[in-house]
């Protein structure tokens, strides 16, 4: 499970205009909130 909690970081940091939600078994693992910019 590591490895792709690890994976899911990563694409989550690269993307930070995006909401990302990490669920396994029904529950969930992480939540990365979506950045707001400063033009926003």
């Amino acid at each position: 499970m590591r490895h792709i909690v690890d994976e899911f970081t990563r694409v989550a940091m690269s993307f930070p205009h995006i909401l990302f939600t990490l669920t396994s078994n029904g529950q969930q693992l992480f939540t990365w909130k979506k950045a707001h910019s400063s033009k926003e």
